[in-house]
């Protein structure tokens, strides 16, 4: 039996780039819901409200992870079921995680 792969568009709403969902590579997650939360939190604008409810104190100069993204981080690392923050060097690498905070996989 050949290789075959069926790419498909998910979540028009979500991306504004086609996501392609290929099941062959090495870089695999078992966190693909985390798609689905980033889809009704961009609904509901959950996490930017959040963001904007708090005075972000640090130095402008000195911040490299915005307060958006470490609420995004942080909220959907909860939701997977990822109690403590030990785990988010490792979650940075991975691709759903990445899709989820707006970044590329």
């Amino acid at each position: 039996m050949p290789d075959t792969c069926t790419d498909c568009f998910l979540f028009p709403e979500l991306f504004h780039k086609p996501l392609h969902v290929k099941f062959s590579d090495q870089r695999l997650s078992s966190d693909g819901g985390l798609l689905l939360l980033k889809a009704r939190d961009r609904k509901m604008n959950l996490c930017p409200r959040l963001a904007d409810a708090i005075l972000d104190r640090r130095d402008a100069a000195k911040v490299e992870h915005s307060l958006l993204s470490q609420l995004q981080q942080r909220i959907f690392a909860l939701a997977a079921g990822y109690a403590d923050t030990n785990q988010a060097a490792a979650l940075a690498n991975d691709p759903m995680f990445k899709l989820a905070c707006g970044r590329s996989p």
